[in-house]
């Protein structure tokens, strides 16, 4: 090996370490784990000509697994573990350095670490757990279209077809003192966890949507600092999303089952080297709460006199709840989360409060995003606010509805407490939106009391263009929000009307979504729905995941699945993807 002078300091350095494209991954379930690295310089012309990696089970490696020792080749972006095979749960440490054109090697670069998920189905011990529920009515498909052009009016409300949310918890205890604690989770529907009335992790609306008979994704969460000694609470909300909920253009539910369902497993690694696992099962308890209903779609009804203080805590009397019951849906379609999850990725306060000509009040949040609104209130209990999302006012500057069809509602609901202040989010709603219009909100709205939750995969930013040109950067700028409001874990057509992973859509936008952020990951992810929804005939559906609802509303229309341009992204995509990353992988799968 050539080394370099100890008293000059190396030219290059090794930065921004990746697995699978991803900064210290947690619950990989990938054998063979991708590696990747970039290089940073003063001087220009500076490229790689050889590499080492090193691999170690501790974070001060020294127990090292794999060591490539110098490796001749310039690769960097995609240098694929090759060691002993890894273990479930596994924890990896790792480093790199380099050798530029003139043969001067780096320092080596920050380590970085990467955790297995679980690898084999006989790693899981929880069982699915259903809450105590009325199974979702199946709702009629009805005419989307009339003579190809004109959508069908929105049929009047019937609320009671909406099912609340449930909430299940239980009480276990634990020894102490904890070295670590993970909790692998997935359900039926969409789900938000908490240990001991914290929230676990940030994600939003996991486990997203996917191919859910194929391919259903389970997430992996650090809650070490989270269990206590003693007795704990595990507590889990969940909602219908897109596996029960309205979605789609023509807004169809039931799309993968009609009863929401858990399971999760906890397990805990003592300092004395002991273990428990506490996994789901009839010991979990189950109740509705303040969440009356809440569909991706339609909105949300929140009444906030039926909360339950402290329900995901110990000390909460749950004798008023009920025994969840097990379910037989098996580990087979189980895959790990890949790639960031979806988060709140920016808060917008409210630029002003409107009076329309109208006679409305219509929060303005100055930009369209897709996501939620925190509001603040004060009012006499029962008070129901309503709060009806738009992402346009008309030409007049009244706020319109300017979506049309079947459960396009956007539209919250929340009923005050009375207990002074109260601050309210949607749980498992989002809307596309930049107008927010208040029916009942009592007294004053000041804009600092409303703000705008941008949700989206939290993909890093990779580019950006400006120029002298005021009216190419706000086209930039329209760019960039139309990206993040639609790369939602799928890349969708809109954030407020079919919002479905359209592949005609993603084929067109992959080269300039490629450009402005780091969308390898969450496209290779899709592309895996892609190939497990391609159809016996080789057709690619226009829409990955391919729901139900879509499905039947399609091939009726045209008699067939797929099209000339949408069919085109399983290949247009992989190669737009090569392009940008020089990934190989993208385009051998």
């Amino acid at each position: 090996m050539t080394n370099h002078n100890n008293n000059t300091k190396p030219t290059v350095q090794v930065r921004a370490l990746r697995c699978e494209d991803q900064l210290n991954p947690l619950g990989l379930d990938s054998r063979r784990p991708k590696l990747s690295w970039q290089l940073a310089s003063e001087r220009h012309g500076v490229w790689q000509t050889a590499y080492q990696i090193v691999v170690a089970v501790d974070e001060n490696l020294e127990n090292v697994i794999w060591d490539t020792g110098q490796v001749t080749s310039d690769e960097s972006a995609g240098v694929f573990y090759d060691g002993p095979a890894l273990a479930s749960r596994q924890r990896c440490y790792w480093h790199v350095r380099v050798w530029d054109e003139a043969g001067e090697v780096s320092a080596w670069s920050p380590t970085a670490w990467w955790e297995m998920a679980l690898l084999d189905k006989g790693d899981w011990q929880a069982e699915w757990i259903e809450p105590v529920q009325e199974p979702t009515s199946e709702e009629p498909m009805i005419p989307m279209f009339q003579n190809m052009s004109t959508i069908s009016p929105e049929p009047n409300r019937d609320y009671s077809l909406l099912k609340p949310p449930q909430f299940l918890r239980k009480t276990f205890a634990a020894a102490g003192p904890i070295q670590q604690a993970r909790i692998y989770a997935t359900a039926h529907g969409v789900y938000q966890l908490s240990l001991n009335g914290a929230r676990v992790g940030d994600q939003e609306l996991a486990p997203e949507p996917t191919a859910y008979d194929k391919y259903l994704q389970y997430q992996t969460y650090d809650v070490t600092d989270l269990v206590q000694a003693g007795d704990n609470v595990l507590g889990a909300a969940l909602g219908d999303g897109w596996y029960i909920g309205r979605i789609g253009l023509p807004g169809a539910n039931n799309q993968y089952g009609d009863r929401l369902a858990l399971l999760l497993q906890l397990e805990i690694e003592y300092e004395d080297g002991s273990s428990q696992i506490i996994v789901s099962d009839d010991s979990f308890k189950s109740s509705t709460g303040p969440l009356v209903y809440s569909d991706l779609f339609i909105g949300e009804r929140y009444d906030a006199r039926l909360e339950m203080a402290g329900w995901d805590a110990p000390g909460f009397d749950d004798a008023g709840w009920q025994q969840a019951t097990v379910a037989d849906y098996g580990y087979d379609t189980l895959v790990a989360h890949y790639g960031e999850p979806m988060r709140i990725v920016e808060e917008i306060p409210a630029r002003t409060i409107l009076g329309t000509p109208a006679g409305d009040t219509v929060v303005d949040l100055g930009q369209n995003i897709s996501g939620k609104l925190r509001m603040r209130v004060a009012g006499p209990a029962g008070t129901e606010i309503r709060l009806d999302f738009s992402e346009t006012l008309d030409g007049d500057g009244n706020f319109v509805h300017q979506i049309r069809g079947r459960n396009k509602d956007q539209q919250d609901f929340y009923v005050t407490s009375g207990n002074g202040q109260e601050t309210y989010v949607g749980w498992f709603t989002t809307h596309g939106f930049r107008y927010v219009r208040l029916i009942g909100y009592p007294g004053t709205p000041r804009p600092e009391d409303f703000t705008g939750l941008a949700i989206a995969s939290d993909l890093p930013d990779t580019g950006s263009f400006t120029c002298s040109d005021e009216r190419l950067n706000q086209l930039q700028r329209n760019i960039y929000w139309s990206q993040r409001g639609n790369l939602v874990a799928i890349p969708t057509d809109c954030p407020q009307r079919e919002r479905a992973g359209f592949t005609g859509d993603a084929q067109i936008f992959a080269a300039t979504a490629s450009f402005n952020m780091a969308v390898l990951p969450f496209f290779d992810r899709w592309l895996r729905n892609v190939r497990l929804e391609q159809l016996p005939d080789g057709q690619v559906p226009n829409i990955v995941p391919y729901w139900r609802g879509n499905l039947e509303m399609i091939y009726p229309l045209h008699n067939t699945h797929t099209s000339a341009g949408w069919g085109d992204a399983c290949i247009i995509v992989p190669w737009e993807l090569y392009q940008a990353y020089g990934d190989e992988r993208v385009l051998a799968d």
